[in-house]
């Protein structure tokens, strides 16, 4: 299991630097990757993650949750 959590762990600095490209916003992307690694490490017993695919569907959701409320 430690071997997952590293492998999830190496993957946040890839992370980071997605979400900030795609909201250049650093408190949006840090708020979405926290999601996701959150998520990731508690479910780190199941089966491996697509992270890029789990940080776009966050960032969508959370665009959406925004222009909802604007």
């Amino acid at each position: 299991m430690s071997t997952t959590i590293i492998a999830i762990l190496t993957q946040r600095a890839g992370l980071c630097r997605s979400a900030l490209l795609r909201t250049r916003d650093v408190n949006e992307a840090y708020l979405a990757v926290h999601a996701v690694m959150t998520r990731a490490l508690s479910q780190a017993g199941g089966s491996q993650r697509d992270l890029e695919r789990d940080l776009a569907y966050a960032l969508d959701k959370r665009a959406a949750v925004l222009s909802a409320a604007a």
